[in-house]
């Protein structure tokens, strides 16, 4: 028997043509999500290829600066991309008048941090530059800071599609910059003879910027153009709503300051195995490497739960919850099957793209044993933070964002940097430790976010006001 939606005597229709909360589902929402965030990855990966190429300088300028960058993109496109609970939200309860009215707000949010982006693009290089990469990294800097907007612009813009499954729009919009990018990368950067210069770094941050654009634009032309979308969810009715705003701001910027905070202590934790001695920063680092590697396969499965979850809660399908997280944990789980082929069954092979053989002669003959070790730990690490941000992001599909902030950023303090300090640092235990004990903290995640799930607190959030 079909579920009912409460604002009409219609069965609740899900994102997909498959049931709401399936296995498919999961799969067909989530699926192109990790594509995209894939294939961001990339780009950042084949740009820092490509520049090693051209001069290690530049490599480096790039890595450095580009970091100081990401911290103000990346946190104002953690508020932009709230829009999508509230587009799933209103979606799921078929009030499509009120879809687009957060992506709205977010969008005039987007273009209203150009009043600090561009004063910073200015003046900022000399507060976010090391001195020994200023003369190179300033002009890389104040380029990409001028247009900073364009980042939250498309994530917000992004919310609207992925709220309301259209996720294959996105990925397409995605990989179309990231072929862009990848060829005017090539050009810019090493130039033709007789045609075009060689730009060097700047020509990394041409050819990034253009892609942008042309990924802003593709995703604004289908969102306000689309027929379809202008009669059914009024895209092209530009709202400015103050209360809408602040509560997107409300529910968004915990999430974002969760993972600035959580990001801040990983760099703690290179920092503190700095002073262990090499072997302790390079396992920790290959570890890192790996999980920062890996992440489009957490990310890309908590956004599709996020746009199904805020759909079934904006329709009042508590009864599919469950479901659609039993779904989701199942796709999870196969992923990690696979996963375990190169880190655990063949670590060999990962392990010598960091550590070759004459490396390991050479230098530290017990580090690749240790990395094995180490690999283990960080596949059950992996495991453990994959189940943890499926249950955050139905947490934040609720609302729920200031609980998630919470856990998110006491949790790796208290769990993972104490711990690690204690046993590793002061104790002098081994470098794999480390992500044992990560591991352990990955363990207590899971715990702490299932216990809030298992709760009624969570649901008792009214974002939408329906």
């Amino acid at each position: 028997m079909s579920s009912l939606s409460p604002s009409t005597s219609q069965p609740f229709k899900g994102l997909t043509k498959y049931r709401p909360g399936s296995l498919r589902e999961v799969l067909v929402i989530s699926f192109p999500m990790m594509m995209t965030a894939l294939s961001t990855n990339l780009m950042f990966f084949l740009d820092r290829l490509l520049l090693a190429r051209y001069s290690t300088e530049a490599m480096n300028t790039m890595a450095t600066t580009w970091m100081a960058c990401a911290i103000f993109q990346y946190g104002s496109s953690g508020v932009a991309s709230i829009a999508e609970v509230f587009v799933g939200q209103h979606n799921g309860a078929k009030q499509y008048d009120r879809v687009a009215e957060p992506v709205w707000q977010m969008i005039w949010f987007a273009l209203s941090l150009s009043i600090v982006f561009i004063p910073m693009a200015i003046y900022g290089n000399t507060w976010f530059i090391p001195e020994e990469y200023e003369s190179m990294g300033a002009p890389y800097f104040t380029f990409l800071m001028f247009f900073s907007s364009l980042v939250p612009l498309m994530v917000a813009v992004a919310s609207f599609f992925i709220g309301t499954g259209r996720v294959a729009i996105v990925t397409f919009a995605t990989i179309l910059a990231n072929v862009i990018n990848l060829v005017l990368a090539y050009l810019f950067v090493f130039g033709v003879e007789g045609w075009i210069p060689s730009f060097g770094l700047m020509g990394a941050a041409y050819a990034m910027v253009t892609a942008q654009i042309v990924q802003a634009t593709v995703l604004l032309s289908i969102f306000i153009g689309k027929k379809k979308y202008r009669e059914k969810y009024h895209t092209h009715v530009m709202t400015f709503n103050r209360k809408v705003l602040l509560k997107c701001l409300e529910i968004g910027l915990p999430t974002t300051i969760g993972h600035v905070l959580e990001i801040a202590a990983w760099s703690v934790l290179l920092n503190m195995m700095a002073h262990r001695g090499e072997a302790y920063v390079t396992i920790v680092s290959i570890g890192q490497s790996i999980f920062i590697l890996l992440a489009f396969l957490n990310d890309g499965i908590q956004k599709g739960i996020i746009a199904i979850g805020s759909n079934l809660i904006g329709g009042k399908q508590w009864s599919i919850v469950p479901k659609a997280l039993y779904s989701t944990f199942q796709v999870h789980l196969s992923m990690m099957v696979i996963l375990a082929l190169p880190l655990l069954v063949m670590p060999d092979l990962l392990i010598e793209l960091f550590l070759p053989e004459v490396t390991i002669k050479s230098h530290l003959v017990e580090l690749r044993e240790m990395t094995k070790i180490a690999l283990f730990w960080v596949w059950v690490f992996i495991v453990f933070d994959g189940f943890a941000w499926v249950m955050a992001g139905m947490l934040t599909a609720a609302g729920d964002t200031k609980y998630v902030m919470m856990i998110s950023t006491t949790g790796v303090w208290v769990f993972a940097l104490l711990p690690i300090y204690i046993f590793v640092v002061s104790s002098s235990g081994t470098p794999q430790l480390t992500w044992a004990i990560t591991a352990v903290y990955g363990a207590i995640h899971v715990i702490l976010m299932y216990i809030r799930y298992r709760g009624d607190r969570w649901k008792q959030h009214n974002i939408t006001g329906h």
